[in-house]
């Protein structure tokens, strides 16, 4: 069994609805998901290199970044990105989409259910605790002295 289709099975075994794209080239490995959390909507993409043994987990956010707010979010997300255990914020500057990253480079020895929950279930819930604030910065709830603030907070946590 390939590892896209044993991660296909890892979604179906966690009842998780997905769709692969409408034009399947030879060695596309891709699958879409939507994910509805505590706190917002987003979308995922699984992408698995088979011939690089690499896996790639995205969660989109759901509005690109109005492009008067990307310099300062881009601080934010590499603030952020510092204090991370898991997973990398990175943001299109030519477009403003905003989503965080998990990558894995696995051998030929089988990969666990567990080490699939790190992974995917780990980014899920990574862009899930970041999305309120994320949004709040979005929608300039919160301003940037208030934003570094909060990052640095959660900083003096870990």
């Amino acid at each position: 069994m390939t590892m896209f289709k044993k991660i296909l099975a890892y979604f179906e075994s966690q009842e998780w609805k997905y769709s692969l794209p409408d034009e399947i080239e030879d060695e596309s490995h891709i699958a879409f998901l939507g994910i509805i959390t505590n706190n917002g909507k987003f979308h995922c993409i699984l992408d698995v290199k088979e011939q690089d043994k690499k896996i790639f987990f995205f969660s989109i956010y759901p509005k690109n970044v109005p492009k008067e707010l990307r310099s300062q979010i881009a601080e934010i997300l590499l603030r952020l990105n510092y204090i991370l255990f898991l997973g990398t914020f990175e943001m299109d500057f030519s477009d403003g989409e905003l989503r965080l990253k998990t990558c894995f480079i696995y051998d030929d020895s089988d990969i666990s259910e567990e080490m699939l929950t790190h992974i995917i279930k780990g980014n899920i819930a990574t862009m899930d605790s970041n999305f309120e604030f994320i949004s709040s910065f979005l929608n300039q709830k919160i301003l940037m002295p208030e934003a570094i603030a909060f990052i640095n907070q959660i900083n003096e946590k870990v």
